[in-house]
């Protein structure tokens, strides 16, 4: 009698599953080879942990502005692809003007103000970029109306029920009725200014790349005095549009989350290994602390982390003469030890020790380049 095969586990937590597709490369950065994915290996659990890692990584200081500026190409939503990629902590400061702009950086390195209401202490101010943006702030202000609804926060633990959801009760004064727990997010988003953010307008409102309602601020509160200002008092119009260089200064406030950033690093290194070796390589016990780190079950060692930065050429050609519209990953062993390289946009070089290899292991080299702009992975000859 034939025995079926049994189950595959997660390759990190080796629960039986449900699986997900889990991204070689995450696709912040991927690009047209976004289809590079691991498939009944990566349990949901881990996939959504991971996720949280990501968003650290593609936010992170250097790598945030590369993604913006040169990264893959935006996704279309609905069929409009509005501009390289949605960016929530991105503010134009124009010369001679007190007031921060929520903005979207288009190809070719040009600003678009968002439309938006700004709280100042001088009154309401309305801003548009161009005549098209007054309808869409309009539809989006006019579906919250609708709703009141609003998405507080996504939280970080997975579950069936991580976003928070919070209702505004229809009085003069749109105050917060209650606060639900739910599987998806509401259409209006709340964002925090990001920390050391000095500016003097502290609410806002604006619409995304996506037609999304935005309302940024520091505190929940400060939402409803918004609408409650909106609804008493005019808005004062001043023309927006796409500014001058000469004219402007982009400012990005991004934070580097360092421990998140590593093991977003150390798991696409995993990943690949999977990819090029299959998973009952990387299920060598050797690997096991490794596969811990990105899980966050351990920290760095002392004096011998996990994942660190080269700041010399390693030899690899793949990883040292990568172009900045690519990226590349690479591993090797020297028969000793098996480590994983990572460098995205020509940037900073990510080195990620995955374990002593087994005695009479053979040595190996295995790279790859990601065109993201372009057409996916690039294999390198070894």
């Amino acid at each position: 009698m034939e025995q079926s095969s049994p189950p595959l586990k997660c390759v990190y937590c080796t629960r039986s599953g449900p699986f997900s597709e889990e991204h070689v490369l995450a696709r912040a950065f991927a690009g047209s080879g976004e289809d590079w994915v691991l498939r009944n290996l990566v349990c949901q659990k881990c996939n959504r942990l991971f996720s949280t890692c990501e968003r650290a990584w593609a936010r992170a200081p250097g790598v945030a502005e590369a993604r913006i500026f040169s990264g893959p190409a935006g996704r279309p939503r609905k069929g409009i692809a509005y501009q390289v990629h949605p960016a929530e902590n991105v503010f134009l400061l124009i010369r001679d003007d007190p007031v921060a702009y929520e903005c979207d950086i288009l190809r070719g390195f040009a600003q678009r103000q968002r439309p938006q209401v700004i709280s100042t202490s001088g009154g309401l101010l309305a801003i548009a970029g161009a005549t098209e943006d007054v309808s869409r702030l309009n539809t989006a202000v006019n579906a919250f109306w609708q709703e009141r609804e609003i998405t507080i926060q996504k939280r970080l633990s997975p579950g069936p029920r991580q976003f928070r959801v919070a209702i505004l009760g229809y009085n003069n004064e749109f105050g917060v009725e209650r606060i639900e727990l739910r599987p998806k997010p509401a259409a209006a988003w709340l964002d925090r200014f990001p920390p050391r953010m000095d500016i003097a307008d502290d609410s806002r409102m604006s619409v995304d790349a996506f037609g999304r309602l935005r309302f940024r601020v520091r505190k929940l509160n400060q939402v409803t005095e918004l609408l409650y200002r909106m609804v008493r008092e005019p808005c004062m119009s001043r023309p927006g549009g796409i500014i001058q260089a000469t004219d402007a200064t982009i400012v990005i406030r991004t934070l580097y989350d360092v421990p998140k950033v590593h093991r977003a690093v150390a798991k696409t290194v995993v990943n690949y290994a999977v990819d090029t070796f299959g998973h009952e390589w990387i299920a060598n016990c050797a690997f096991r602390p490794a596969l811990d780190y990105c899980l966050g079950r351990v920290g760095d060692p002392p004096g011998s982390p996990f994942v660190g930065r080269i700041e010399h050429p390693t030899g690899i050609i793949a990883i040292d003469s990568c172009p900045p519209e690519r990226h590349a990953l690479a591993l090797c062993s020297s028969g000793s030890r098996a480590i994983g390289l990572v460098r995205l946009y020509g940037g900073a070089i990510y080195r990620v020790h995955l374990g002593e290899m087994p005695s009479g292991v053979e040595r190996f080299k295995r790279s790859v380049w990601i065109d993201f702009n372009g057409h996916g992975r690039v294999p390198i000859a070894s």
